[in-house]
């Protein structure tokens, strides 16, 4: 008789905690949610050039919040992460997406979009066509890459300009890369 009292009342310690527990957010709101996982990022990733929170939502009393890492911005091989966090759920436990790794830019797939600059950078001196790029960087390893996604050049829709510019080149390589065709459109040496 005396175990089943003790497990009895063991049993209603048990449900009591499980009642107590806090539910949802546990009363944070989505900006405090938020500035933790800025924080986490920046903790974390203490020398990213870019940590931001790209997207937040609530969903069945939780917020899902994706945030974006990105380091080496000008370089030939730009790292670029997502972070997905799911608070209070997992709290500061993360999946990590690897947007562009080792300098590879979607490898081996017939149809890819270029969405982020960083993708841009590596698939400008990476993809075929590029063999001019890849030489330039090789004679001017301290040239550094500027970008811009234009709307429109030469008749084509959503195309990444990408520049890269040497120190001490007397000429800069324009590259102008198909954002939704996945390929090179144009290579131009421009003096500067």
């Amino acid at each position: 008789m005396k175990t089943e009292v003790v497990v009895l009342l063991l049993l209603a310690i048990v449900v009591a905690l499980v009642m107590l527990m806090p539910k949802g957010n546990a009363g944070v709101s989505m900006q405090d949610a938020r500035n933790f996982v800025l924080e986490d990022m920046k903790t974390k990733y203490p020398n990213a050039e870019i940590t931001e929170v790209i997207s937040s939502k609530e969903e069945n009393g939780a917020y899902k919040i994706k945030g974006r890492v990105s380091s080496a911005l000008s370089s030939p091989c730009p790292q670029r992460l997502h972070l997905y966090y799911d608070y209070p759920v997992s709290h500061f436990v993360t999946w990590v997406e690897n947007i562009t790794r080792n300098c590879k830019v979607c490898e081996g797939l017939p149809e890819c979009v270029i969405a982020f600059e960083e993708e841009a950078v590596a698939a400008s001196h990476t993809y075929a066509g590029s063999e001019r790029v890849g030489a330039y960087l090789v004679k001017y390893p301290d040239a550094k890459a500027s970008y811009e996604l234009l709307s429109e050049f030469e008749g084509e829709t959503d195309v990444w300009h990408v520049t890269w510019e040497g120190a001490y080149a007397a000429v800069k390589m324009n590259v102008y890369l198909s954002k939704n065709k996945n390929s090179i459109l144009w290579v131009r040496e421009e003096g500067k």
